[in-house]
């Protein structure tokens, strides 16, 4: 991402991130229900334990780094800055 995220092109990088965000954040939310009745054996005993137990767990990990991210460049934005330059 060095040089690919510019001036010219960072409203879309900002747009990416938020939408990303928001995407993981519905994942995580639409699987909570399937994750809660997965800790309380509410669950049939097939192969999708596993399946929820992953996407929750990714869907939520990528939430928290995406979240740290667009945070930052919220930040960046705010004070008028960027992280191209020295």
């Amino acid at each position: 991402v060095n040089n690919c995220v510019g001036f010219s092109n960072y409203k879309y990088f900002m747009l990416f991130l938020a939408y990303s965000l928001l995407y993981c954040v519905f994942i995580t939310a639409t699987d909570l229900q399937y994750f809660i009745k997965f800790w309380t054996n509410g669950l049939p005993d097939t192969q999708a334990k596993f399946h929820i137990m992953f996407l929750f767990f990714a869907a939520s990990m990528f939430s928290v780094s995406l979240a740290s991210l667009f945070a930052y460049h919220c930040w960046l934005v705010c004070k008028n800055r960027s992280t191209l330059g020295g």
